[in-house]
């Protein structure tokens, strides 16, 4: 059995690492060195070190092996799938320098409180695919310099408040592929400085109304993929939210208040939601709007969106569009804008025709069909 090299071991070729980029009086392009460790004075290819790369610009080893397992000191730690792996402080409260750390598909792991203390330059941590469960109270103590935490696929179905209260500097989170059900007030409590928060294929149907009052500075909030019926207005209201993506949900109705507050709003994603109906003026706030997705719902007319000077790309796709005088303006945009094709679904004349290729035909006194007022023909 292959001997494995000593946590010392990997703290000193770290700690020269870091001495020779001190040294050096100019940065240097960075360059990769195939590295074996010792063991009682023989060399031996080692479970993670055999062909791990050292980088001399910054603090990091790179294993391309995923199916060997690194030792803790790596900036790269992703052990087999299988291993119960317990991080008494993950050995690396001597790496002061390091900036990013990947915890990758290390299967069940158990953080204790804590566990990433002394990391004082950390500034990037992925915690992606290690079936976490749930998040320890302290797990982050002492980590107040992190930007970005990925937490996707971690099956984590609550945090607790207080959790994320030492990230004071945190920009960027991920927490998808989740079982999180609610969104509670307190959940992210201390998230001043965040900026994006992903929270897609979640199983979220309930969101507090102060869920997002601690990260006031949120600008991107991304909930694709869960079980909202209704667009949580009160809990968004309160930001100045510049892209919302709230697609493949299942709310059938957007109200006139829904997105009322929203007039930094820049991009606006509804697609696959099951929207049946849009209030006329639900959008007429939202005068920075560019982009609307709208595609692959119910919608089988839609009031003018003409108060919306900044609009470009428009989707509309997927919908049974019913062409009648309702969507006359509608009309008229296809032919001037950016817009993905819009296809009528009735009345039966117009059926599988691209509005955009119909003809307008002045409107008189007459009803059509199913007493809608008709005004296109092919």
């Amino acid at each position: 059995m292959l001997a494995m090299p000593s946590l010392r071991l990997i703290l000193m070729i770290l700690a020269s690492i870091s001495e020779r980029r001190a040294s050096s009086s100019q940065a240097s392009p960075p360059t990769a060195v195939a590295v074996s460790a010792t063991s009682s004075g023989t060399m031996v290819d080692t479970p993670c070190l055999a062909n791990c790369l050292f980088y001399t610009d910054q603090l990091r080893i790179t294993c391309p092996i995923q199916s060997k397992v690194p030792l803790p000191g790596t900036q790269l730690l992703q052990p087999n799938q299988n291993l119960l792996w317990s991080h008494p402080a993950l050995a690396l409260e001597h790496q002061k320098n390091m900036t990013s750390l990947h915890l990758r598909g290390c299967g069940h792991t158990n953080f204790q409180a804590a566990a990433f203390q002394g990391l004082e330059s950390l500034l990037y941590l992925y915690m992606n695919n290690l079936s976490l469960g749930n998040l320890r109270d302290g797990i982050f103590d002492g980590m107040e310099h992190l930007s970005f935490l990925d937490l996707d696929n971690n099956r984590i179905a609550n945090i607790s408040p207080g959790t994320f209260l030492p990230l004071k500097n945190l920009a960027g989170l991920h927490l998808r592929d989740n079982l999180l059900t609610n969104l509670h007030d307190n959940m992210f409590q201390g998230l001043s400085q965040l900026r994006w928060l992903y929270l897609n294929r979640n199983r979220i149907s309930q969101i507090s109304e102060n869920a997002f009052r601690a990260p006031s500075k949120l600008r991107r909030l991304y909930l694709q993929g869960n079980s909202l019926t209704s667009v949580p207005s009160n809990a968004i209201n309160i930001l100045k939210l510049s892209i919302l993506n709230l697609g493949s949900n299942h709310i059938h109705n957007i109200s006139n208040v829904d997105f009322k507050k929203l007039r930094f709003l820049r991009e606006l994603k509804l697609g696959g939601t099951e929207l049946v109906n849009v209030s006329p003026n639900s959008f007429a706030s939202l005068k920075r709007l560019r982009t609307l997705d709208l595609s692959n719902n119910n919608l089988s007319t839609l009031p003018s969106l003409s108060l919306l000077p900044a609009l470009q790309r428009l989707h509309l796709e997927g919908n049974p569009w019913l062409c009648d005088c309702r969507l006359t303006w509608l009309h008229t945009w296809v032919q001037e804008e950016d817009s993905e094709p819009v296809t009528c679904q009735s009345p039966p004349s117009l059926n599988g025709h691209r509005l955009g290729r119909t003809k307008v035909v002045l409107f008189s006194a007459g009803l059509g069909h199913g007493d809608v007022p008709m005004c296109f023909d092919c």
